[in-house]
């Protein structure tokens, strides 16, 4: 699903933003709060776990400048996280989701275009009495496959 690069890249990001926030920023994490930032380590896994969890990025979690305005590094630093991070990053992982369900959804078809199954699946179950009449034309494997699927999806849910 994700190649290695992608992880990589991710990590990359997110710690060069650790680093310019435990240089510069490190006295704008609250403690209170469980945001921690007094080596790097714990800066990153701080930026790591709160700054991409929070929706407007790392600016969510750090506290106010004392005198109340942001100045233009601050500022900088915020929108290159949010930009980077939150949204180009959190969108290439999301756009890799959705291919790889529209590569499934397309090998399903293909496969039920292959065994003659389409316009056959639904959620319900067939009773006994069709899928004795429909063994013979290859119906029976349709509802097998059919089953597999819902199986499938029952299964991905659960976990």
């Amino acid at each position: 699903m994700f190649t290695n690069s992608q992880v990589v890249l991710g990590i990359v990001l997110v710690y060069i933003h650790s680093l310019i926030a435990f240089m510069f920023f490190r006295n704008d994490f609250d403690v209170s709060k469980g945001l921690h930032c007094d080596s790097v380590l714990q800066c990153f896994v701080t930026v790591l776990s709160h700054g991409v969890r929070a929706g407007g990025g790392i600016g969510d979690i750090l506290e106010p400048p004392a005198d109340g305005q942001p100045f233009g590094w601050r500022v900088l630093f915020e929108m290159s996280f949010f930009l980077i991070v939150v949204i180009f990053l959190l969108n290439v992982i999301f756009g890799i989701i959705f291919d790889t369900f529209g590569q499934l959804r397309a090998a399903f078809v293909a496969l039920s275009i292959y065994l003659g199954c389409i316009g056959k699946f639904s959620p319900s179950g067939t009773d006994r009495s069709t899928v004795q009449q429909d063994m013979n034309n290859g119906s029976l494997l349709c509802q097998r496959l059919q089953n597999l699927v819902w199986m499938s999806i029952c299964f991905e849910i659960s976990v």
